[in-house]
């Protein structure tokens, strides 16, 4: 988007949201790539909320002028604020705090220059801390050089405090199958549907395993936990690929299902490309596990511009 047509609109959000709240442009390096944003704080608040006037154009449509667009932002601000948070202040609290976040390293490159990470293969293990939560929101930011100082650790220090919080979270192992009854009971299916839904996995068994955290919230982590792998090795009783599916949980694939690394390959990279966005992309590689060690299924090429030319066809900025 044009800066001018984004001042046009900065204007109007403000017109529209009064002198109580403070809108400046950003440039936010968010996980899935760099965009261009609006920041909006009310009065004094702790909090701020941010919003991208490029995503308007596909709801909004491509005609979409700026006083639209600027009503439309106005009124996600308003229904997006929320009361100020308390946040801890102390460096051991921070350090509770701390947690890994996993993510494509490839699109997030931007992001890595001064993040504080852990790469593996075409991922990046980075440290986050939680700040709060109200219902189903988590509110978090990303641990940097620049506020390192806030911990008072170094950043093998603040890994190793990430990884050891990240390992102690509650983690989930659910057949494909259960989650699709979990959906249609969820949904309150007729008998008939549930009945119909259990004749076609009689017929058509899911051979697939969803790995994932309590909250299912970035909770392909479950990746730098040991434990957690091992658990699902014993649950499953072999050897298993691993497919990153997205930020939020992997899925775990028998080696005794026959499926050879390139039909798994295949399929991660065609879900890649044609399902998940930009910030919840994790990798286009497949992993195994034997019962020790998580590795890569290593290939003669990988696609490792797929993820950055996805990004760069969801509007984000890498550079």
């Amino acid at each position: 988007m044009e800066r001018e047509e984004m001042k046009r609109i900065q204007k109007e959000m403000e017109k529209r949201l009064g002198d109580d709240w403070d809108v400046q442009p950003v440039t936010v390096n968010k996980v899935g790539g760099q965009r261009e944003g609006l920041s909006c704080r009310y009065q004094e608040e702790n909090m701020a909320v941010t919003v991208y006037p490029e995503s308007c154009k596909v709801t909004l449509g491509e005609k979409a002028g700026a006083e639209e667009i600027g009503e439309y932002l106005a009124g996600i601000v308003e229904e997006n604020r929320r009361p100020p948070i308390e946040v801890s202040r102390t460096a051991e609290d921070f350090r509770n705090r701390l947690y890994i976040q996993m993510v494509n390293a490839d699109v997030n490159r931007e992001l890595l220059k001064d993040a504080v990470y852990y790469q593996k293969e075409d991922m990046a293990a980075i440290a986050r801390c939680r700040v709060g939560q109200e219902g189903g929101d988590v509110y978090s930011f990303l641990v940097t050089k620049e506020n390192l100082s806030a911990f008072q650790m170094t950043e093998g220090e603040v890994l190793e405090r990430a990884y050891r919080n990240t390992a102690r979270q509650e983690f989930s192992l659910m057949s494909m199958e259960d989650i699709m009854r979990e959906m249609f009971s969820a949904m309150a299916s007729a008998p008939e549907d549930v009945e119909a839904l259990e004749r076609m996995i009689k017929e058509n068994p899911f051979p697939l395993y969803i790995l994932t955290n309590e909250e299912r919230l970035n909770g392909a982590n479950a990746l730098v936990c040991p434990q957690v792998l091992q658990d699902a090795y014993e649950t499953l009783g072999e050897p298993y690929y691993v497919l990153p599916s997205s930020t939020h949980e992997v899925l775990l694939v028998k080696e005794s299902e026959g499926f050879s690394p390139e039909e798994l390959r295949n399929m991660v990279s065609e879900v890649n490309i044609s399902t998940v966005s930009p910030e919840d992309l994790l990798s286009f590689k497949i992993f195994r596990y034997d019962g020790r060690t998580l590795s890569a299924v290593k290939e003669e090429t990988q696609t490792m511009t797929e993820a950055a030319r996805k990004a760069k066809e969801h509007g984000f900025k890498l550079i």
